[in-house]
């Protein structure tokens, strides 16, 4: 009667043992839940800012390559009003050195010779000293194509460097973000263990105070065969 009256209150007792563990592996399991959840997000922003960084840089390569279009055309373009205007200068200068020669006329003929090889000269050290400023000009005109040459090779240099720098970065997080999920994933297998050890020991626990429930059961039913052999004899010998 003893044991029939215990057997209530323990399963009470492992009813309520059975709800713990329900909602301990409820509350871990939304835990680790939120946890994937905060990490996929970071991911998403991180993707979304190197997307962005991108897109910065190709929009600042473009306005660039459209500023040094856009001098390079300035440039040919004052160079050609520059030539023209050279061209009709020298032909202004050819018609009033033609009236003047139609002017004079009939002077003498031995100065007229000396006049001609005197404008003759000077027109030659006029063309010489052009060509030399058209020679200091080309060499100009090549040290800043050098130069602007330079500076775009340094800019695609730092370009790169910068590409290089947060594509390490990026293998960096990846890196990191593998060995979070391997710590993750070993974390999760030997919360699964313990809980198997948990297990196991209950169960071990229960079936031990089976054992003694019964040996408790078998012991009362022995000193009752004993009280009934007692009371037989008893009446026997009365």
């Amino acid at each position: 009667m003893r044991a029939v009256s215990a057997c209530p209150e323990e399963e009470e007792e492992e009813e309520g043992e059975g709800e713990g563990e329900g909602e301990g592996e409820g509350e871990g399991e939304g835990e680790g839940e939120e946890k994937k959840k905060k990490k996929k997000k970071k991911k998403k922003k991180k993707k979304k800012k190197k997307k962005k960084k991108k897109k910065k840089k190709k929009k600042k390569r473009r306005r660039r390559r459209r500023r040094r279009e856009e001098e390079e055309e300035e440039e040919e373009e004052e160079e050609e009003e520059e030539e023209e205007e050279e061209e009709e200068e020298e032909e202004e200068e050819e018609e009033e050195e033609e009236e003047e020669g139609e002017g004079e006329g009939g002077e003498g003929e031995g100065e007229g010779e000396g006049e001609e090889e005197e404008e003759e000269e000077e027109e030659e050290e006029e063309e010489e000293e052009e060509e030399e400023e058209e020679e200091e000009e080309e060499e100009e005109e090549e040290e800043e194509e050098e130069e602007e040459e330079e500076e775009e090779e340094e800019e695609e240099e730092e370009e790169e460097e910068e590409e290089e720098e947060e594509e390490e970065e990026e293998e960096e997080e990846e890196e990191e973000e593998e060995e979070e999920e391997e710590e993750e994933e070993e974390e999760e297998e030997e919360e699964e263990e313990e809980e198997e050890e948990e297990e196991e020991e209950e169960e071990e626990e229960e079936e031990e105070e089976e054992e003694e429930e019964e040996e408790e059961e078998e012991e009362e039913e022995e000193e009752e065969e004993e009280e009934d052999r007692e009371r037989l004899s008893v009446e026997a010998l009365t």
